[in-house]
């Protein structure tokens, strides 16, 4: 690794990457990452990786945006075709991050890792592992960008990709003219599957299922993923921003407000986010329904199940843990209850460790896991592909991963938007309807469109 600590212009960085891969290409190691890391002046990160016309790259931003990273191609690409996750997690800790704690791996893992993949999810795999040929990051107010580089990556290619990066943001232009919609499953056919639903946890040992829907729309035109991204970005608020592009033109995106877990060495920070209220543009208002919503029965009934799911995975998981407080969590447009947990791992704990105890959890799956997991199997009408599924970013010292719900798959004139709506005992179908418009409400901003 060669850091350059000079702050520079993003300009004068990418002429100096040109001229690494000159220099350096014939002498890369095989089996050896080559980082090259230059500081550059601030940029807006989400503005740049918009304006970049690349068919391969990839964004995550943390809540908050305290760490911001944009990649652009693959110098490594690991999935789950040759090796299972546990071996996969395991060979990239043991033959890369030991040594190189500032490597920082992307990862996407499908919401059910053994479905059969079909349709709009086959350029995805299950598991994906992504090491970027070219990355912006930004935490702690610094910004960097990094280059880097192995033997198996073609010359030509690597200057092809820099030769494309675009410095001046990209001038869009809004115009969404929808065609047709497609509601899957339909509303009477969610309002019978809920019912069916409170039917099996009224006697069933499932005490909480959580059933997905999804509404398709199609446009006159191609879409233009940059631009949603982008609008995504600007209208939603405390959300972890998320963007993964397949070689094959096929675009995952979303603003999930769900942590699943944050590492920091053998420090774990993670939370059970359950319950649903759609927020009033009336300030007294949206305070009353807060406090209405913070003692709702059916709400709070639903978040414990997390709780006490989220509790027992952290006694296996942690020397000690402690949870906090529970509070509400607010989106743009809705409410969420949550509660906190932090804790201290165990010393054989790792990422996939964590990541195999805790996901899927009790809010996006249901409880118990294995009889809800058969229920979503059996009677869902569609693969949940990446929805649902866990993103982020993760290193030697740090990880942070997200549930990646509030998400959309496009193609070409086509997205597809995913929610979803923890079923109880109390549950009204009608009511379930209406909290996934609710949860879609960001979409909806997004192209001008009224919930049905």
């Amino acid at each position: 690794k060669k850091v350059i600590n000079k702050k520079q212009a993003l300009e004068k960085v990418l002429l100096l990457m040109k001229q690494v891969i000159a220099d350096f290409y014939n002498k890369l190691n095989i089996n050896t990452i080559t980082r090259f890391e230059f500081r550059i002046s601030n940029i807006n990160i989400i503005e740049w990786f918009s304006s970049q016309p690349h068919l391969v790259k990839l964004f995550w931003s943390s809540r908050g945006n305290d760490f911001i990273l944009a990649g652009l191609g693959h110098a490594i690409y690991f999935n789950d075709k040759l090796l299972s996750n546990n071996k996969l997690f395991n060979m990239i800790k043991c033959s890369f991050l030991q040594n190189a704690p500032e490597l920082r791996f992307f990862s996407a893992v499908s919401f059910n890792e053994h479905s059969a993949k079909n349709g709009i999810w086959n350029t995805f795999e299950k598991t994906s592992v992504i090491l970027p040929q070219f990355e912006i990051y930004k935490k702690r107010n610094e910004t960097h960008a990094c280059l880097n580089l192995v033997s198996s990556n073609n010359k030509d290619d690597l200057l092809q990709n820099l030769n494309m990066i675009k410095n001046s943001p990209k001038k869009f232009i809004k115009n969404f003219m929808i065609i047709n919609q497609v509601k899957i499953p339909s509303k009477k056919s969610w309002c019978n599957l809920v019912n069916f639903a409170i039917n099996n946890i009224k006697n069933t040992a499932i005490k909480k299922v959580v059933l997905a829907r999804k509404i398709i729309l199609y446009f006159k035109d191609n879409l233009d993923a940059n631009l949603i991204f982008k609008l995504l970005t600007d209208m939603e608020i405390n959300a972890f921003f998320f963007c993964f592009y397949s070689p094959l033109g096929v675009k995952y995106l979303g603003a999930s407000p769900e942590l699943l877990c944050r590492r920091k060495r053998q420090y774990i920070y993670t939370e059970a986010l359950a319950g649903t209220i759609k927020r009033c543009y009336n300030s007294k208002k949206d305070q009353h329904q807060k406090e209405v919503f913070f003692q709702s029965k059916k709400n709070n009934k639903e978040q414990n199940i997390v709780v006490l799911q989220m509790e027992a995975k952290l006694k296996k998981l942690c020397v000690n843990y402690k949870i906090h407080k529970k509070q509400i969590y607010s989106q743009k447009y809705i409410h969420h209850l949550c509660t906190k947990f932090t804790g201290i791992l165990n010393n054989d704990i790792d990422d996939y460790k964590i990541l195999n105890s805790l996901h899927p959890s009790s809010a996006i799956c249901g409880f118990p896991f294995y009889e809800a997991a058969y229920f979503i199997n059996k009677y869902e009408s569609f693969d949940r592909g990446l929805y649902s599924g866990v993103i982020g970013v993760f290193s030697r010292d740090e990880s942070d991963f997200a549930v990646s719900i509030r998400s959309a798959l496009v193609i070409n004139n086509r997205i597809d938007i995913f929610i979803g709506a923890g079923i109880v005992d109390g549950s009204s179908a009608l009511d379930e309807w209406y909290e996934t418009n609710s949860k879609m409400q960001i979409f909806n901003k997004i192209f001008n469109k009224c919930c049905d």
